[in-house]
């Protein structure tokens, strides 16, 4: 019985003190978390101060966080535009007095009058210079090769025009009228000797002619 006595006293003691126990604990949490707290804000406050002296320093930094800026606007490649480029076009080279669209003519620039021994000059169109000549033939009584029998044609320069030193002859001088022919080179025109016409069947037959009579 004693014993039983002892036990229940010694369960009753502990009750009683177990209450104490779990306050001790709880007032040893709050203490630590006040703790925590002013360590917490003390740090702040000597951040701050920090902050504050330094050139343009401004406390709010220093108790705020820099929020991050998100871009939400997706950045695309920029794609190099193709432009079309015009292919230069290769202008073909004139050639001189030569045109599609012109016949092959003859034309007298300069007729020496009566009396004089000038050369005669004109100029050709609608050919290659390079490629023809001319067949030159004065009427003196009748018709003749000039300037000789040896060179019966004259040559024509790059810008078509001519000149044809017909006085080769004292009786030359006499001439009354001119004529001209324009030939392709390698045509050996028909020599004449003072004869009246010209063959019919030579090569002059289709070739530009022209004819000037000399004037006073």
């Amino acid at each position: 019985m004693k014993r039983i006595c002892i036990l229940i006293l010694a369960c009753l003691f502990l009750t009683a003190c177990q209450p104490t126990a779990t306050a001790d604990n709880n007032q040893a949490t709050i203490e630590a978390g006040v703790k925590q707290t002013v360590s917490a804000q003390t740090n702040q406050l000597a951040i701050a101060q920090t902050v504050a002296a330094m050139p343009g320093g401004n406390t709010s930094q220093a108790t705020q966080a820099p929020n991050p800026v998100t871009n939400t606007t997706e950045q695309k490649p920029t794609v190099p535009q193709m432009v079309d480029i015009p292919t230069p076009t290769a202008t073909p080279t004139p050639t001189s007095n030569t045109s599609s669209n012109t016949p092959p003519q003859i034309i007298f620039s300069s007729v020496p009058p009566k009396g004089s021994a000038d050369p005669l000059s004109g100029t050709v169109k609608g050919v290659n210079p390079d490629e023809y000549e001319i067949a030159v033939y004065i009427r003196v009584g009748g018709w003749w090769t000039k300037p000789t029998f040896a060179e019966p044609v004259t040559l024509i320069s790059s810008d078509g025009s001519w000149n044809c030193q017909w006085y080769t002859n004292p009786n030359d001088i006499n001439a009354t009228a001119f004529r001209a022919y324009l030939l392709q080179k390698g045509v050996t025109p028909p020599a004449m000797e003072g004869g009246s016409n010209f063959p019919n069947n030579s090569v002059l037959k289709n070739a530009p002619m022209m004819e000037a009579t000399r004037q006073q």
